[in-house]
């Protein structure tokens, strides 16, 4: 079968027409969408219609946060997405097409109805077809039916796009492309499966929800103050979206979404395509990594280093057949390419094919005079040879058997052909990574732990492991024979570090047992087999190089393929978090200030101590500037993914109480003792939450030397700033301001005092030297 000719292929493309580029899941429409309407915006946008409808556009000012939260955050995210969608190219399914009787890689928008597509293990399924040629072809069609078994494709039967090749090889005809077929949909459905959302995202969630939740007994316990004490309604709608507005979040969302795509534009820099934002996060909280040996701790290429024959056997009749067998076996691999580089014989087209079967451990070709069969040396009667195997596997090496037989192929058969003879033993040894050892010692710094699951004999997974400088940990884990017990497997897995001999199952169930065990893992691997496992961690990195199904259902891709890329990672996730944490509790505090207001003074029979367009000037000085440049800027320090709502409600409780302590004493004293007007003891007020606010700031994110003096420059220009608004008339007049007196400014240095005095007392101050104090990170 040759396929269509070239000029029918381009004819049928032509008639197609032009197809989008892959992209990531997010159109821009959705993502601009995400940043407007969520629960924070509702809130803000429902209070700022109403104030609208009164006539008083000044104290809807907050809804210019709501307008520029959704177009930063959208530029932002828009930015990050064009990065990602040209590397994302770099990683899309691709197919292998017989045109005019020649094999030729094509992505998979090139490919027309008639054409022919081979198959080998780990492609997916491109388009829809029907099987004309099947050699032992088996079909994970778990994406789009939910049956985790391989269903077994026979020639005449339909294959689907979006399945993907877990064993054997094919041929299939393209019977329907684009929006006839599951093509449309390939990017969709090969990532359909998605890991439940991060522990952050979890508490951030629950974080905001309860904030605005707090905001409703509070909203309502004022609104019913007011209309029992005959409150005007031009007095009361102010007092009431005041009060609102100090409790919302606005922008915190918005802005760990903006911390996460930012992160994930610059891994995309480095050769990392992370298709599930949080993953960045969700790394950095991996306690524990599995990854495979090839391709990940050692290069993919192999290299012969041996033979040795068996008893009789003469080394050129054992190179003449390991050669037969490597330029005439079908399916390609690391192993199959290394002996045909070393021993070139003839192509030969075989007449039956047995593909290599990480389940079975063998493979074999009937060719014209002799069946070829190759695979684990366990699996043959190597008599003496037994010996050798063993020794070279504990030098490191890959060690593969090869025998012949004049009996025929069975396919359906697990265990070797009968009558197959041993030849002798192939050794073939694989390259440590470049600076694979520098990585481990980082993870190793970082209190990750590195175990290494991998279908080799487990002596030669410890030999190059322990090169690479993972601590062994104990005696390495033969994968065969793991206990059937839960509770004992993952007793096995407290002290082991080596795992040889793993079928894809036992990769699933080590990971299954890690995570019930409490570990957070991280999987990497590259080949179908895999695949489970990938699916059982919480967060799955696939090799770049790797199968198109391990690359579908994994949440960062590493495009080059280079392991020294998740340090970068681990470091991005873990300064997102330190700074999302961190930037919590500014909006926690503002929130619990509000509360707090609203019990001591809103409830009370005197004047509410804000405008709107007063905490809207506030907002930009305290949850506007800082909180973005602080989200977004480099830290270091400690960090803890455990009792999130706890640390943030703790902090947010002191600080919030504190700074209220100074609004309440100041503005009380302006107002009922010394007998200040309303504006001028909204003022003083005004002064104390905001100067107040930029000093736990600086307590908060002083966390070393060099960040003290940046962030204390920060907050400097942004008082500043602040002072500034006093000098200019029309903006004092905007927001109702007054120049304060002496009088008032004695109320301003009372407030701020016991306001950074009660922070102080309660631990929230920096540290010396510019470290932060201790309690500041509870």
């Amino acid at each position: 079968m040759t396929g269509l000719t070239e000029t029918e292929a381009r004819r049928r493309l032509a008639e197609r027409g032009p197809r989008r580029p892959p992209q990531t899941s997010r159109s821009y429409a959705s993502i601009v969408r995400a940043n407007l309407f969520n629960l924070p915006n509702a809130v803000l946008v429902f209070f700022g219609v109403a104030t609208v409808a009164l006539g008083e556009l000044a104290d809807a000012l907050f809804l210019g946060v709501v307008v520029a939260n959704t177009v930063i955050g959208s530029a932002q995210e828009i930015r990050a997405k064009r990065a990602l969608d040209r590397l994302a190219a770099l990683v899309r399914p691709h197919a292998l097409v017989i045109r005019d009787g020649s094999p030729r890689a094509l992505h998979v928008d090139e490919v027309v109805a008639g054409d022919l597509v081979a198959l080998q293990p780990g492609d997916q399924v491109v388009a829809d077809g029907t099987v004309l040629e099947s050699d032992g072809l088996r079909l994970d069609e778990s994406i789009l039916t939910g049956e985790s078994r391989p269903a077994t494709r026979a020639p005449g039967e339909p294959v689907l796009s979006g399945a993907f090749v877990a064993e054997g090889a094919g041929r299939y005809e393209v019977t329907a492309v684009g929006p006839e077929s599951y093509a449309e949909r390939l990017a969709g459905e090969a990532r359909a499966f998605r890991h439940p959302p991060s522990p952050f995202q979890v508490g951030l969630g629950r974080l905001v929800v309860a904030l605005v939740l707090l905001g409703v007994p509070l909203g309502i316990a004022l609104s019913l103050t007011l209309w029992l004490r005959s409150a005007p309604f031009d007095d009361a709608l102010p007092t009431v979206v005041a009060a609102a507005i100090n409790l919302v979040p606005e922008g915190l969302i918005l802005l760990s979404s903006i911390a996460y795509v930012a992160g994930a534009a610059r891994l995309s820099r480095h050769g990392a395509l992370v298709q599930q934002v949080s993953a960045i996060e969700s790394l950095a909280a991996a306690d524990i990594v599995l990854t495979d040996k090839t391709g990940t701790l050692t290069e993919s290429r192999l290299r012969l280093v041996g033979l040795l024959p068996a008893a009789g056997v003469a080394e050129s009749e054992l190179g003449q057949a390991l050669g037969r067998y490597a330029t005439s076996s079908p399916i390609e691999n690391a192993t199959r390419d290394a002996l045909a580089r070393a021993l070139p014989q003839p192509a030969e087209t075989p007449l039956e094919t047995v593909p290599f079967s990480s389940r079975r451990k063998w493979g074999a070709v009937r060719l014209r005079d002799t069946t070829v069969v190759l695979g684990a040396p366990e699996l043959f009667q190597l008599g003496q040879l037994a010996t050798a195997a063993a020794r070279e596997s504990q030098l490191g090496r890959r060690v593969v058997a090869i025998g012949v037989t004049d009996r025929p192929l069975g396919q359906d058969s697990d265990g070797l052909p009968a009558g197959t003879r041993a030849l002798g033993l192939a050794t073939i040894a694989e390259e440590l990574r470049p600076g694979i050892r520098e990585t481990i010692a980082f993870l190793g710094r970082e209190h990750v732990e590195l175990k290494v699951v991998s279908g080799d004999a487990p002596a030669t997974v410890a030999a190059i492991a322990a090169d690479a400088g993972i601590p062994p940990g104990g005696p390495p884990v033969d994968g065969a024979r793991l206990p059937e017990d839960d509770d004992e497997l993952r007793a096995l897995l407290r002290r082991a570090a080596v795992v040889g001999r793993i079928s894809p199952e036992g990769k699933r169930r080590i990971v299954e047992a890690l995570r019930d065990d409490g570990r957070h893992v991280a999987m990497i691997g590259d080949g179908v087999n895999d695949v489970p496992a990938l699916k059982a961690s919480r967060v799955a990195i696939a090799q770049g190089s790797g199968a198109q199904m391990a690359k579908a259902v994994a949440d960062l891709v590493l495009v080059e393929g280079d392991f020294a890329a998740v340090p970068r990672m681990v470091a991005e996730g873990r300064q997102i978090l330190r700074n999302l944490q961190r930037v919590s509790k500014i909006y926690a505090t503002k929130a619990l200030f509000g509360a707090f207001i609203v019990l001591c003074l809103g409830l009370a029979p005197i004047p509410y101590p804000f405008l709107p367009r007063q905490l809207s000037l506030a907002s930009f000085f305290v949850t506007g500037v800082p909180p973005f440049f602080l989200a977004l800027a480099p830290s270091s320090g400690e960090w803890r993914m455990t009792s999130y709502l706890r640390e943030v409600g703790e902090f947010a409780v002191r600080a919030g109480a504190a700074i209220a302590l100074g609004v309440i004493a100041s503005y009380v004293l302006a107002h009922e003792a010394l007998g200040l007007g309303v504006g001028p003891a909204r003022t003083v007020s005004l002064s104390v939450y905001v100067i107040s606010s930029l000093w736990m700031i600086f307590a908060l994110e002083a966390t070393n030397p060099r960040r003290a003096r940046w962030v204390g420059g920060l907050c400097a220009t942004l008082l500043l700033a602040y002072v500034l608004v006093f000098a200019v008339g029309p903006l004092r007049d905007l927001f109702r301001l007054c120049t304060p007196d002496s009088e008032a400014l004695g109320m301003l240095a009372v407030g701020v005092g016991l306001a950074i005095a009660a922070l102080t007392a309660l631990g929230i101050r920096p540290a010396p030297g510019g470290g932060q104090a201790k309690i500041n990170e509870r």
